[in-house]
């Protein structure tokens, strides 16, 4: 897992080690796999212009994301949880593509 945080993150050293703990959360979470992930993180405004953490989870056929606010970081129980499902709708993505891949090939397979 190659993970990158936005530099305008760093300039807050609570929200920062936020992430950093997160992140560390989230490798755990991947543990080891064949999906070469990228994560980025990135701080941002929300509609209601509060300010939240944008995590971005890609493989090179797809990408996940989802918002977080500062206090959601520090709730690890509650984070966890929501890095699992993240996680998970990614691994369901990248299923959905090869499975339609596969059906492609095969397909093709048949008709020769």
């Amino acid at each position: 897992m190659a993970s990158t945080i936005d530099a305008t993150v760093k300039v807050s050293p609570d929200l920062a080690a936020s992430i950093e703990q997160a992140d560390k959360i989230l490798a755990s979470v991947i543990g080891n796999t064949i999906i070469s992930a990228k994560v980025d993180w990135s701080e941002e405004r929300d509609a209601q212009d509060r300010r939240v953490v944008k995590l971005t989870i890609s493989d090179p056929s797809s990408s996940v994301s989802a918002q977080f606010t500062p206090s959601e970081l520090k709730n690890v129980n509650r984070l966890e949880r929501r890095l699992i499902r993240l996680w998970g709708d990614l691994l369901q993505e990248v299923s959905h593509k090869q499975s339609a891949k596969l059906k492609q090939v095969i397909a093709e397979l048949e008709g020769d």
